[in-house]
């Protein structure tokens, strides 16, 4: 049976018909906290809520122009001006070390210069950051920022919009 959980979450079950008890056994899972049978928890889009960064399926951290703090329910993005107020009422913070839960399927456009990916998210009225590898110069503009999974790698950074 495959059934899709009110999270997002997808998980095959299997049934076996010879035995008296736990005759359902999960056999896959989409997200999962180990990653064994499928992806990381930390890759479900909302794990953390609106806006966090998961490491170990757990919800670490909430991303702020301060520096990472502690994750909490209401960790979400910023407000924004709106948007006919164009590009000068915008600016960035920068999150190191993490990837999207999209990096599973996109991992960006590019090569593409860093100023050139801020410039077209703020361009984008519907774009609410953007993340940029620094090692591939590539750029992925997120819509939805969701959950981060925290990386080991310090080239993988995302930058939110925030008011000026």
């Amino acid at each position: 049976m495959l059934r899709v959980g009110s999270d997002g979450s997808l998980k095959v079950y299997t049934y076996y018909d010879k035995v008296d008890w736990g005759a359902w056994e999960i056999t896959y899972s989409l997200f999962d906290k180990d990653g064994v049978y499928g992806v990381s928890e930390c890759r479900s889009p909302t794990r953390c809520g609106s806006l966090g960064v998961c490491e170990d399926s757990q919800c670490v951290a909430c991303p702020r122009p301060q520096g990472l703090l502690g994750w909490s329910k209401t960790c979400a993005p910023p407000m924004l001006p709106p948007c006919k107020s164009g590009a000068q009422n915008i600016d960035y913070y920068k999150v190191v070390g993490v990837e999207h839960f999209t990096y599973e399927y996109s991992q960006g456009v590019g090569p593409m210069k860093l100023a050139d990916c801020r410039d077209k998210c703020s361009k984008d009225c519907g774009c609410l950051g953007f993340l940029y590898r620094e090692e591939s110069s590539k750029c992925l503009l997120a819509p939805v920022l969701g959950t981060f999974a925290k990386v080991s790698n310090p080239a993988h950074v995302a930058y939110i919009k925030k008011s000026k």
